[in-house]
């Protein structure tokens, strides 16, 4: 069996193991529109999977809350209908559709919808991210940032074949080279040293691409070499490459993993609503020392705060430090090319109800699953948004589970998202014209 073969029997089996009560998030990709003008709640829309082109249909079940979207509102820029085209999904552009649920008919109900591509310069990725909220610091203002990997094209390096460290040198080098310019997003390289014995831990840790000043004084990416140089000038990246110890494992069974990854910056409108202001401070009656701190109870203080634990180490002698150990979970996010930078608009959990977060050391790839099983993988969940019934498993796959038990009808899902502006709307019908 091939190794991609093995990776994709792997992901296929996770898949079809899932409990009937695990809801998903979906994308579909829009190709037409199915309005029932009398009785708006059968109004469907027809498309694809945006992944795995599996052909699809979906409706909205019904609720108590205004602000549920509708299948005709989603139609409305197409039509010219509805004057709700805040958000309006033309065609080829992409919804995505949460705590989804199998009809007896073969299509989906959902119980929320929200638009998430648009626009031609707009798209989604499928990667496994970390989330971190950056609080305010003296006038730097605070700041939101995605650290996203993409197992499916990590790329391994059998060290008993491997002669010399500057192959695994050269490959580092190469992932942390900036993918879309001096100007864009920066990259990351997740190094994994994975053993065949499942009594060892899989070792793992991150290299990041730094920045310079160029000639203008401007903050540009540095290129993979510079970025590589100056983690390895002193503390843990001088140890692993100049102090011999990366030297010391070549020749072994050991297998070198690298995933590579991209960090996805929230704009500043989109970030600056998770964050305490002053006016917010002084009409709630907070103390001023709180300041561009994350408020809590919003989704991004939920997922910052559950991705980013710190643990204690030792060492040798006992000494203890602190480390931030991150976590990460499947998400997708829609992100829009924006000149050389890739700007984050909205983040979605994949799964709505049991969704699960890894440690960097189990983030599964085609040589984790083929090392060391399906076992390696020991991810937690995430409940946040399921009932207590919802995670009880029910006789049949396909049957409707009353709305009651899945979630209240009248709280909307929580999702990390940016609001449009104006200037936004004002393409709207433009932008329609230019997808159809």
């Amino acid at each position: 069996m091939s190794k991609l073969k093995f990776f994709e029997q792997a992901v296929n089996n996770a898949i079809a193991s899932k409990g009937s009560s695990e809801k998903l998030t979906v994308p579909l990709k829009v190709f037409s529109y199915n309005i029932d003008s009398v009785n708006p709640e059968n109004s469907s829309v027809i498309g694809e999977h945006f992944f795995t082109q599996e052909p699809l249909e979906f409706r909205l079940n019904k609720s108590t809350n205004p602000n549920q979207p509708s299948i005709n509102g989603f139609n409305s820029l197409v039509s010219g209908s509805d004057p709700r085209f805040d958000y309006s999904v033309p065609k080829n552009g992409v919804i995505m559709f949460m705590d989804c649920k199998k009809a007896e008919d073969g299509s989906y109900t959902a119980e929320w919808g929200k638009s998430a591509v648009r626009k031609n310069n707009q798209t989604i990725v499928n990667n496994f991210s970390t989330v971190k909220a950056v609080k305010q610091y003296g006038n730097r203002p605070p700041y939101i940032v995605f650290d996203s990997y993409v197992p499916t094209i990590a790329t391994t390096l059998e060290l008993n074949k491997v002669k010399s460290k500057s192959e695994i040198e050269n490959l580092i080098i190469k992932t942390l080279e900036p993918k879309l310019g001096p100007d864009a997003n920066r990259s990351i390289a997740l190094v994994r040293i994975i053993s065949p014995d499942a009594a060892e831990n899989v070792l793992c840790f991150e290299i990041g691409a730094t920045k310079k000043s160029n000639s203008e004084n401007k903050q540009v990416n540095c290129n993979g070499s510079e970025s590589f140089d100056r983690y390895t000038q002193d503390g843990m990246g001088k140890v692993i490459f100049k102090d011999g110890a990366i030297e010391r494992l070549l020749g072994t069974d050991l297998t070198l993993e690298v995933i590579p990854g991209m960090s996805y910056y929230a704009g500043k409108s989109t970030a600056e609503p998770y964050f305490y202001t002053s006016e917010e401070l002084k009409a709630q009656n907070k103390s001023a020392e709180l300041l561009g701190a994350l408020k809590p109870k919003t989704i991004i203080s939920v997922w910052s705060n559950m991705l980013n634990k710190v643990e204690m180490i030792k060492d040798e002698a006992g000494n203890e430090s602190k480390v931030r150990k991150p976590k990460v979970m499947n998400m997708y996010l829609t992100a829009a090319q924006l000149d050389d930078k890739t700007k984050l608009i909205t983040a979605f959990n994949t799964e709505t109800t049991n969704q699960p977060v890894y440690d960097l050391s189990e983030i599964p790839t085609e040589a984790l699953l083929r090392i060391r099983g399906v076992n390696a993988v020991k991810s937690t969940q995430l409940n946040e948004q399921a009932s207590p019934t919802a995670s009880k498993p029910t006789t049949s796959t396909n049957d409707q589970t009353p709305v009651e038990n899945t979630k209240p009808k009248e709280k909307e899902p929580q999702m990390f998202d940016s609001d449009l502006s104006e200037s936004d709307i004002a393409e709207l019908f433009e932008i329609s014209k230019s997808m159809n």
